[in-house]
């Protein structure tokens, strides 16, 4: 397995408003890899639901246009804690 140094850095940015939502993928030189849009999943009142299907759809949408296979990252929420694993991990590993 590479050490963790030796691996590139990929960095993700997510929006998730009331009337639009974005995500992104960027190396570290800033180039966009990819990324997602979708409709609102941040309303003021909006079920927690609602916001983790456009989370998920807007992420999706950027690790498939950046040709990610597998990608996990966690976000701690005030209404709970949101995880998504794409893909297999060991299967992207030499």
């Amino acid at each position: 397995m590479p050490s963790l140094h030796l691996m590139n850095r990929i960095y993700l940015g997510v929006d998730i408003g009331g009337t639009k939502s974005l995500a992104w993928l960027s190396d570290s030189a800033g180039h966009v890899l990819g990324s997602g849009l979708a409709g609102a999943g941040g309303r003021r009142g909006a079920d927690y639901s609602v916001m983790a299907q456009v989370l998920d759809d807007i992420t999706t949408q950027a690790t498939n246009e950046a040709g990610i296979s597998a990608a996990c990252f966690g976000i701690a929420l005030i209404a709970g804690t949101y995880c998504n694993c794409l893909g297999q991990m060991e299967e992207s590993l030499p």
